[in-house]
C-alpha cells in the first residue's frame, strides 16, 4: 500500500473538524434561540444516556481495529479475516445492548417521560456498527471522511432549519442528528465494501481479540463516565434547566477539544506502524512534531474563549444562558489538559499497546470525577460538573505522564510552552485594550485578527517550531498546487 501524508492526513482531518465548528455555530445558535433551556436539557439528558448503551454496543473496537489493522493492512486475506471478526463481535455486543435498553426503558422511572426521545435516539447504535468507519481509520482515508463529513452536515443543517421552529421540537431535532448519523453509516457501509470486501464470521477468535478489546473499552467506558456522567448526574439530581446551561458550555468546549484532538487521531496508525516496524527515529520526530503542533494551536484557542466568554456565549446563545459563564471558563481551563492528557494516552501509550496503563489512569479519573459530582452537584450545580472535568482530565495526564516517560524523550518541549505562554499573554493584553470597542460585531473581529496576528508574529520572532513547521507545510501545500 502506498503511504499516504500524515501531513496531508493531518490537514483533512483538521478540515473535517473545522467543519465540526462552523456547522455548529450555524446551528447550534438557531436551536439554543428557537428551543427553552429545559428544552435543550432534556435533548442533552437523552443524548447522554443512549451515549452509554452506544459505547457497550461499540466496545473497544474502533481504537483497536484502527491500530490492530494498521500493522496487517498490507495482507489482504489477514485484513479481510480480522475485518470480518471484528464486525461479527460487534454486532454481537449491540444485539445484547438492544435487549438490555429495552428493559431499561421498562423499568427506569425517570425514562417514562423521555421514551419517545430515548428511542429515536437509539437508531444511532446499530448503524454506527454498520457503519465500520474504523475500516477508513486502517486505510487512512481521511479524504473521504471529510467530504463525506461536510455532504452530511450540509444536509443536517438544512434538515434542521425545516423541522426545528419552535419550542417543543426537541423530537424533530433529535429525528435530525439521528438521519445525520445514519446516512453517513450508511455511505460508509456501501464504500468500505470497496475497500475490502469481508462479512459475518462463526468464528469470532474472542481468544486473540476480547482482552485488548475489553482493556480498551474499560478505559473507553471510564472516559464516558467522566463525560457524560456531568450531563446523567445534573439531569438526574438538579433539573432540565441546569442541564440546558450546561450544554452550552460543553457545546463550546467539545467543539474546541474535537478540532485539538484531531491532529492525535489521524496520527494513530503512522505511529502504531513506525513502532511495529522498529522506526523509532521516525516515531520520535513525528511525535514531537505532532506535540509542538497542538501546543501552538492550543493555547491561543484557551486563552481567547476564556478573554471573549460573554461574547461567545451571547453568539451561539442569548441572554438567557448567561448562567453558563462560569462553567465556560472551568471548561476551558480543561481543555490544554484534556488535549495533553489525550496525546500521552493515545500517541504514546497506544503504539506502544500499553493500554492497561491508560485503563488504570482513565479508571481512576471516573471515580474522581463521578464521586465529586454526586457530592458537589446538590450544592454548585453546573459549575461543580465542570469543576469535576477539569480535575478528572487532570489526573488521567499525571498518571499517564509518569508511565510515558520511558518510552520517549522529547526536547524542545519547554521552549514552546515558554513561547506559546508569551504569546497568550499578549492575546491577553489584546483583548483588554479592544474591550473599549462598544459595537459588538466590531470588538469581536477585532479581537480575533488582532489577537491571532500578534501571537503569530510574537511566535515568529522567538522561532518556534510549531508555527515554523504549519508555515513550511502550508507553502509545500500552495507550490504543489501550483
Amino acid at each position: 500500500m502506498k503511504e499516504k501524508s500524515l501531513k496531508l492526513n493531518m490537514a483533512l482531518n483538521a478540515v473535517k473538524s473545522l467543519m465540526g465548528i462552523v456547522f455548529p455555530l450555524i446551528s447550534f445558535p438557531y436551536v439554543a434561540k428557537t428551543l427553552s433551556v429545559t428544552d435543550l436539557g432534556q435533548y442533552n439528558f437523552a443524548s447522554s444516556v443512549i451515549g452509554y448503551f452506544a459505547l457497550f454496543a461499540q466496545l473497544g473496537i474502533s481504537s483497536y481495529a484502527v491500530r490492530e489493522g494498521a500493522g496487517i493492512r498490507d495482507n489482504q486475506e489477514k485484513l479481510k479475516k480480522f475485518c470480518g471478526e471484528i464486525l461479527s463481535i460487534n454486532m454481537l455486543a449491540t444485539a445484547i445492548v438492544y435487549v438490555v435498553f429495552f428493559m431499561c426503558l421498562l423499568t427506569v422511572p425517570k425514562f417514562h417521560g423521555d421514551t419517545a426521545l430515548l428511542l429515536t435516539f437509539s437508531v444511532q447504535i446499530i448503524f454506527t456498527t454498520i457503519g465500520t468507519e474504523w475500516i477508513f481509520g486502517i486505510y487512512e482515508d481521511y479524504l473521504f471522511l471529510t467530504i463525506r463529513s461536510i455532504v452530511v452536515q450540509m444536509l443536517s443543517i438544512v434538515l434542521l432549519f425545516v423541522f426545528v421552529r419552535k419550542q417543543g421540537d426537541v423530537i424533530p431535532y433529535a429525528v435530525v442528528t439521528v438521519v445525520a448519523n445514519v446516512g453517513s453509516n450508511v455511505v460508509n457501509c456501501v464504500c468500505a465494501q470497496k475497500k475490502i470486501q469481508f462479512g459475518l464470521r462463526k468464528s469470532l477468535n474472542l481468544k486473540h481479540h476480547l482482552k485488548p478489546i475489553l482493556i480498551i473499552f474499560s478505559t473507553a467506558l471510564a472516559c464516558t463516565i467522566y463525560v457524560n456522567s456531568d450531563v446523567t448526574v445534573l439531569g438526574f439530581i438538579c433539573s432540565d434547566y441546569n442541564v440546558g446551561l450546561y450544554s452550552v458550555s460543553t457545546k463550546i468546549y467539545t467543539v474546541l477539544k474535537t478540532v485539538a484532538t484531531s491532529t492525535l487521531m489521524v496520527a494513530i496508525p503512522r505511529l502504531s506502524y513506525y513502532i511495529a516496524n522498529n522506526m523509532q527515529s521516525d516515531y520520535n520526530k513525528q511525535l514531537k512534531t505532532i506535540l509542538q503542533t497542538v501546543i501552538v494551536l492550543i493555547a491561543p484557542v484557551t486563552v481567547g474563549v476564556i478573554m471573549l466568554r460573554r461574547e461567545v456565549i451571547l453568539l451561539l446563545a442569548d441572554e438567557s444562558y448567561m448562567g453558563a459563564i462560569e462553567s465556560l471558563v472551568i471548561l476551558c481551563a480543561a481543555l490544554p489538559v484534556c488535549v495533553l492528557a489525550t496525546f500521552v494516552g493515545q500517541c504514546i501509550l497506544m503504539p506502544f499497546k500499553e493500554e492497561k496503563i491508560i485503563f488504570k489512569a482513565t479508571m481512576i479519573s471516573a471515580a474522581v470525577n463521578l464521586i465529586l459530582n454526586l457530592i458537589l452537584i446538590p450544592f454548585f450545580a453546573q459549575n461543580a460538573a465542570a469543576f469535576t472535568t477539569l480535575l478528572a482530565e487532570g489526573t488521567a495526564l499525571i498518571i499517564q505522564a509518569h508511565y510515558a516517560r520511558k518510552y520517549v524523550k522529547l526536547s524542545g518541549i519547554l521552549k514552546t510552552i515558554r513561547n506559546t505562554t508569551l504569546g497568550s499573554i499578549a492575546i491577553v493584553i489584546c483583548c483588554v485594550l479592544l474591550s473599549k470597542i462598544h459595537l459588538f460585531s466590531v470588538r469581536i473581529v477585532a479581537d480575533i485578527v488582532i489577537s491571532a496576528i500578534t501571537y503569530l508574529v510574537i511566535l515568529m520572532l522567538l522561532k518556534e517550531e510549531g508555527v515554523v513547521f504549519i508555515l513550511r507545510w502550508t507553502r509545500q501545500r500552495k507550490s504543489g498546487e501550483k
